[in-house]
């Protein structure tokens, strides 16, 4: 394989989720899963990867046919939807807390006028 097929090969399945989306299909290619996997580098990746499949259940068995090829051990799946759920509940990763931040004022929902 040339350099410019693998980089091909490494932006389209890093553009694609798990689950596919309107025009590209799933990744459910025993190879391709195989070579993603050895493409991963830490748990947090990983966690991205695995969270972009919707379905739960083909989630766990892309899981467990990338798990031999991971450069790393895996913790289980269930670790990573947790670490996406609490992900989720963050309230330093909301938009509107970023933008209080920046610039030191709170930042008023659309229906609710600056003046009040």
């Amino acid at each position: 394989m040339t350099q410019d097929a693998i980089r091909q090969l490494d932006n389209y399945l890093f553009s694609t989720p798990l689950s596919g989306r309107e025009d590209r299909d799933p990744i459910t290619n025993g190879e391709l899963l195989r070579y993603l996997a050895t493409r991963i580098l830490d748990h947090e990746h990983l966690r991205e990867v695995l969270m972009s499949e919707t379905n739960r259940y083909e989630r766990h068995e892309k899981f467990e046919a990338m798990r031999p090829y991971l450069p790393f051990k895996p913790y289980s799946v269930g670790y990573y939807e947790m670490l996406e759920r609490n992900r989720g509940r963050d309230l330093k990763l909301q938009p509107i807390d970023e933008e209080k931040d920046r610039y030191g004022r709170r930042v008023y929902p659309v229906s609710m006028p600056f003046y009040s």
